[in-house]
């Protein structure tokens, strides 16, 4: 979605709701982590002069890679540049390589490494793993799925502990 269409939209539906609903929380129009999602959302809050003219009281973004450590760069850049509250309402450990996927071991430990991250931070207000569902599929990688035949896998096990 264009900046334009999205600001537009944005100001018809979203601004009039807030300023007659104030008390209800509006999280931004989710961003990736690829290489145009902070400068997209950056320009969006300009055209309002700032986050707190777009109405917005946190940022949602999504993060697929199976780079822990980036991850966490990844999050506090979004802080750092925004200054807000966080929602990573998507991500999992993935390389987009459905010949060679991270197996269930490097699943474990990105796991591991993002939940310790995501907790310790006091920007961080809420997150969800994406792979609750039955079949993550092969484009993520079905190590990060959460069930499999009708039990819990061990990247389950892990999300329920930490």
């Amino acid at each position: 979605m264009s900046v334009d269409h999205a600001v537009e939209f944005w100001r018809q539906h979203v601004l009039p709701m807030k300023q007659s609903r104030p008390e209800v929380r509006i999280g931004s129009l989710s961003i990736s982590n690829g290489s145009n999602g902070i400068p997209w959302l950056g320009d969006f809050f300009s055209r309002f002069g700032g986050i707190d003219a777009s109405g917005i009281d946190y940022i949602i973004i999504h993060y697929y890679s199976d780079d822990a450590e980036h991850f966490k760069r990844y999050v506090k850049e979004v802080h750092d540049k925004f200054e807000g509250k966080i929602w990573v309402t998507e991500f999992s450990c993935t390389n987009w390589n459905v010949k060679n996927p991270p197996t269930e071991k490097q699943v474990l430990t990105f796991m591991e490494e993002a939940l310790n991250f995501l907790d310790s931070t006091d920007f961080v207000e809420r997150y969800a793993w994406y792979g609750a569902m039955s079949d993550v599929g092969v484009d993520v990688g079905r190590a990060n799925g959460f069930q499999a035949e009708g039990r819990l896998t061990d990247a389950g096990k892990l999300y329920m502990t930490l």
